[in-house]
């Protein structure tokens, strides 16, 4: 039987459709989506996220404790104050994304609805390996709580606004910009999008819209985006696409023949011509023109010059085409010995016709 929350009756007889959301049945829409999008967009919402779990602990053990399981150190955090933290596994892998609080008595952990009975046994096996002496309760059922949402809601409210994505729709980034804009001062993030999903809004898309298109500086060191990508992924075992915004390995290799055209054109006076910023900035290798099945003439140049070769136009040409064929039968970008071994037989074979 699914659960039901507080608000039940009235998400009912407000003629809302209810529908099974992780075991509990929970309001999806009232009137309309479009309409609830733009009061919410335009005014606020509130939500009812009484599914979500709620952890209380207390106990002169309970700050060792939350420490050893969070990410976040809360020894430091003041009454009233709510921090975004993970949780992991032994291995370094996340078990959960969660918001912890402490009020003037005790901690309230909130973890998603789907991950709550995994990350109570969790607690539970960490408790009886740790014996540290603190009280914990699962206050989920027998409690409410609340989301409220929208741009009016700083105003009314008169508290400090966090902002939570996730990168669903690929607009996690763009929508905590804007709640920045609006007002918010807490951007919850994670390194390189780690999270539940589709991942949780990247810190280095983030920082880094701030810097350079709104030119903001929020004072980090974006020159180690990519070593610290690097050192977190490999920690938590995932793998990231090769041409991942920001840190991806092969973000600023260059394979085609027109693009590399325009970065020879370019480098020495406009270098921000042919991306959008510069590699140093986030720690990243240089731009490097790469020779695959896309090459072209600019390519070939390129190369032909990092050689120490010159060559005719026909030879050129003859270059490409062994190089296209070399690249559709490896299926890959070619290495600097393939490309001097095609030059040999290649020009070998000018010289000779």
């Amino acid at each position: 039987m699914l659960k039901r929350t507080p608000f039940y009756d009235f998400h009912v007889a407000s003629g809302a459709k209810m529908v099974d959301f992780a075991g509990w049945e929970m309001p999806i829409l009232y009137r309309g989506i479009v309409d609830e999008h733009e009061q919410t967009r335009k005014s606020g919402s509130i939500f009812d996220v009484s599914h979500m779990g709620r952890i209380h602990f207390s106990g002169k053990g309970a700050i060792e404790f939350l420490n050893k399981v969070l990410t976040r150190n809360v020894a430091e955090m003041q009454v009233g104050q709510s921090r975004y933290s993970l949780v992991c596994n032994e291995s370094g892998g996340v078990l959960d994304d969660v918001i912890i609080s402490r009020d003037a008595k005790k901690w309230i952990l909130v973890v998603n609805a789907s991950n709550r009975e995994k990350l109570l046994k969790h607690f539970s096996e960490v408790r009886r390996q740790s014996d540290l002496d603190f009280d914990m309760a699962d206050q989920t059922e027998g409690t409410a709580m609340v989301a409220i949402q929208g741009p009016k809601v700083i105003d009314r409210l008169k508290k400090p606004v966090e902002i939570h994505c996730h990168q669903d729709f690929g607009l996690g980034v763009a929508n905590t910009v804007a709640a920045l804009q609006a007002g918010a001062s807490v951007a919850h993030t994670t390194i390189t999008g780690l999270g539940e999903r589709a991942g949780n809004v990247p810190m280095e898309d983030v920082v880094l819209s701030l810097l350079c298109l709104h030119d903001v500086n929020i004072g980090i060191k974006t020159e180690k985006f990519v070593e610290t990508s690097k050192f977190v992924m490999d920690l938590a075992k995932v793998q990231q696409p090769p041409n991942r915004p920001i840190v991806g390995d092969k973000l600023y290799e260059v394979e085609s023949g027109i693009i590399a055209g325009w970065v020879r054109l370019c480098r020495a006076e406009h270098p921000l011509e042919y991306v959008p910023f510069a590699p140093e900035l986030v720690g990243q290798k240089p731009v490097n023109i790469v020779l695959g099945k896309n090459s072209g003439p600019p390519s070939i140049e390129e190369w032909a010059e990092k050689s120490g070769i010159k060559i005719t136009d026909e030879e050129r040409m003859a270059l490409l085409l062994a190089v296209k064929a070399k690249s559709f039968e490896k299926k890959d970008l070619l290495t600097a010995e393939e490309f001097k071994e095609i030059v040999g037989k290649t020009l070998k074979n000018a010289a000779l016709a």
